[in-house]
């Protein structure tokens, strides 16, 4: 489901083949901060080329670390997050399996940067609805998981 007026165009999307190389698995053993920087860089770029940019806010900062499993459960779920007051997206490099993942996270939190934050709708369904039935996940998680494979191409192409 897609709320917010501006993503509905991309509601529906062409079916797109795996690509072999996404299952590139990311631990910190075998995949350099370089290569993280990169994918993160491409993704960005992907999204933008994709979606847009925010008409109201510049682009967003981008911020990530490695390992990231402290002891809160909470912390542990928040693998990755759009903070609207900085304007930053926060990724936790663990915790992802693969590149494709981490690539459908980045998607996720930078569609929440594309919605409107005025009138503060996201907190209010996040109060009324709870966080899995807030309209606005229900449609970042939607358009993330209907780009990835899309999105993961095109990263790992430019990644090899």
């Amino acid at each position: 489901m897609v709320k917010t007026k501006t993503l509905k165009r991309f509601a529906m999307s062409p079916p797109v083949k795996e690509s072999p190389v996404e299952a590139m698995y990311l631990s910190k053993k075998s995949v350099s901060d370089d290569t993280i920087e990169q994918i993160i860089e491409y993704t960005i770029d992907w999204c933008i080329d994709t979606f847009g940019m925010s008409e109201t806010r510049e682009y967003p900062y981008m911020s990530w670390e490695w390992n990231t499993l402290d002891h809160d459960k909470d912390d542990k779920q928040n693998i990755g997050r759009y903070d609207p007051e900085i304007n930053t997206i926060s990724l936790k490099v663990r915790g992802h399996r693969t590149a494709k993942l981490f690539i459908k996270t980045i998607i996720h939190e930078y569609i929440h940067y594309l919605q409107p934050r005025k009138g503060g709708w996201y907190e209010r369904w996040n109060n009324q609805y709870g966080y899995y039935k807030n309209p606005y996940e229900i449609e970042a998680y939607y358009l993330s998981e209907m780009y990835a494979q899309s999105a993961t191409n095109w990263v790992m192409k430019k990644l090899f």
